[in-house]
């Protein structure tokens, strides 16, 4: 931290949170993330299966889900993020998609 910040740490923190209030908006925030997780991918993959679910065919509450599993941000693993490996599906499949790995995971925090 420079002098300047530690001399005048109300001042510049206070400047700093209200840039972020500014800049940082809900829509920029999503983006970021459909970047981060999708690889700026998600409104195609959305787009490509008309907005429904590719299971059941429900039209609200929809995820974009890996085929792979791994949908990860980029930073912990190497992800797949190809129009190939993402496919739209409502919250209760996508849900049961993966109950088998919550259930592991509820299981193995159990044992310990």
């Amino acid at each position: 931290m420079s002098d300047y910040n530690k001399r005048n740490l109300k001042q510049v923190r206070k400047l700093r949170d209200n840039w972020y209030r500014k800049n940082i908006t809900p829509a920029f925030q999503k983006l970021k993330r459909e970047e981060l997780h999708y690889g700026g991918l998600r409104e195609a993959a959305l787009k490509r299966d008309k907005y429904k679910c590719v299971r059941c065919g429900a039209i609200k509450l929809l995820c974009v889900h890996h085929k792979d599993r791994n949908g990860r941000p980029v930073e912990i693993t190497n992800k797949n993020n190809t129009l190939a490996n993402l496919e739209t599906l409502c919250r209760k499949c996508h849900i049961n998609e993966h109950r088998i790995d919550l259930f592991q995971g509820f299981l193995k925090s159990k044992k310990r």
